[in-house]
């Protein structure tokens, strides 16, 4: 089993090193078009999702693509980017035996915070890599957002509520469990009527917790607990028993430095 296991691992390397030497060498603009079609189908491959690249505009170590989408089994677009770049980093690849990207931009775009199979959330469920897949995780750091949008269309949630305008900080896993974590966000709030900002915002949403989702924030507003805790509930999705619900609760703590407890940094998760 442990010469399957390193034969297996060679393997991957292999494909691996394969695609990013393509990568490299696909300079021209036709090559880019490929490019964008080669990494739209190797990673649909692996998700459950159907990814999609509008256009590659620089390729190398130092990478820039727009139009980055995943649209879920159910037919909904999870994730969608105007624009991203980022840099492959080989060395700490090969130390942390993943997919090590860095520094990394997402411009425009957003996500979708819905419902999907076994109540787990849909994004979630649609960046995961099955079990029966291979893939290394895929780890990209020290994000920065600009100008996104997140909706969130959740049990207990009336209609959809929409977070507009988003900037921050974020750290990103992508793998057989999907883990994402924000920092210091900010932006706002849009629901019937009210428009409210908001900043402090750390959160994270995770695949392998009965407990998704957790976003804590600061709102801009001059009451006397001007904060605010969204928890998501899904034990079907890790097995337990109950539904999906959602709770939201006033006057919670929101720290100031960069620390919110996800178990186990973002940029380990397995």
């Amino acid at each position: 089993m442990r010469k399957l296991g390193i034969a297996c691992l060679a393997c991957g390397a292999l494909v691996i090193t394969a695609t990013l030497s393509a990568m490299l060498h696909l300079s021209t603009g036709l090559g880019h078009a490929a490019a964008a079609d080669m990494m739209g189908m190797l990673l649909s491959s692996r998700v459950r999702g159907t990814a999609t690249i509008d256009e590659v505009t620089h390729l190398g170590f130092d990478m820039e693509m727009r139009g980055f989408r995943v649209v879920s089994p159910q037919g909904d677009t999870v994730i969608s980017v105007d624009r991203m770049s980022t840099t492959f980093h080989p060395w700490d690849s090969i130390a942390r035996r993943a997919i090590v990207l860095y520094p990394c931009e997402l411009e425009g775009g957003g996500m979708r915070i819905a419902r999907g199979p076994n109540d787990q959330i849909d994004l979630v469920y649609a960046m995961e890599v099955p079990d029966d897949r291979f893939m290394p995780d895929v780890q990209i750091r020290d994000i920065r957002l600009l100008h996104q949008t997140m909706t969130f269309a959740l049990p207990g949630v009336p209609g959809e509520v929409q977070m507009a305008n988003v900037y921050g900080l974020a750290d990103m896993t992508l793998g057989h469990q999907f883990a994402c974590r924000m920092d210091q966000v900010n932006g706002y709030v849009n629901i019937p009527i009210v428009h409210i900002g908001f900043n402090r915002l750390n959160g994270r949403i995770r695949s392998d917790d009965a407990t998704p989702l957790v976003v804590r924030m600061a709102l801009d507003l001059e009451v006397a607990d001007p904060t605010m805790e969204i928890r998501y509930r899904a034990p079907g999705a890790v097995g337990r028993e109950g539904s999906g619900s959602l709770s939201i609760e006033l006057g919670a703590d929101v720290p100031d430095e960069r620390h919110f407890a996800t178990r186990r940094p973002v940029a380990d998760a397995r």
